[in-house]
């Protein structure tokens, strides 16, 4: 087992904490939660900003720090893709045409695509020999009211799940059912982003994706 662990978020609001208030986000929780369940330090790191698309997040990656800190990290988050279907609506309602959506589906796929596998170049170029964990944390409904939101919000998931089973060292981590079922206790005021109840919850997911994944890999290491 690790001495200790480092972790980096990369994402949109979601990862930058909006919505808890005093309280720290899912990213805060995770850290504290990894720390509480495996007894080592962890040190956590993130690089997020509010209403940036998938196609933005990839510039992240062109950063010298973010790269750094991905080269050494045994965890790493990625939450993108939300502000992605909020445009793909925005222009829906004008022009009425599904295939927007189908286009910005396949646009997140390839910058979800890209991101991975620039991990990837980053961590084999690294003098650092870190095992790591990517997670991919899919969508959930902030808009529940929109009679065909289920439908793309679900079509999201199915892609990204889909796509991270191809992908070396990569999970999903589905929250869609969780926040259904919890409905808008777990979301904050306005009801799009995460109360302080809800980042607990994804970070609750995340450890148990972890976790999860590494007893795989023990009992595929011993057979």
């Amino acid at each position: 087992m690790y001495h200790w662990l480092y972790y980096t978020a990369l994402g949109d609001s979601i990862s930058a904490g909006v919505g808890t208030y005093l309280r720290s986000g899912f990213v805060g929780s995770y850290k504290q939660k990894l720390e509480q369940h495996l007894r080592v330090p962890v040190q956590a790191q993130t690089y997020a900003k509010p209403k940036i698309t998938s196609s933005q997040l990839v510039y992240f990656l062109r950063d010298p720090r973010v790269r750094l800190d991905i080269a050494k990290s045994h965890i790493i988050t990625i939450n993108i893709g939300g502000n992605d279907l909020i445009q793909a609506n925005k222009q829906f309602k004008r022009q009425q045409d599904p295939r927007i959506f189908e286009q910005a589906i396949n646009t997140l796929k390839q910058n979800i695509q890209i991101i991975i596998d620039e991990i990837g170049s980053i961590k084999k170029s690294s003098h650092f020999t870190t095992p790591y964990l990517i997670q991919v944390i899919g969508l959930y409904n902030p808009y529940p009211k929109l009679t065909y939101s289920e439908y793309w919000i679900t079509a999201i998931n199915n892609t990204l799940s889909e796509m991270t089973q191809t992908k070396e060292n990569t999970v999903f981590v589905d929250i869609h059912s969780i926040f259904q079922f919890n409905g808008k206790g777990i979301l904050s005021f306005g009801g799009i982003h995460p109360n302080g109840k809800g980042h607990d919850i994804i970070a609750h997911e995340l450890l148990t994706s972890y976790l999860n994944y590494v007893q795989s890999n023990y009992y595929q290491k011993k057979s």
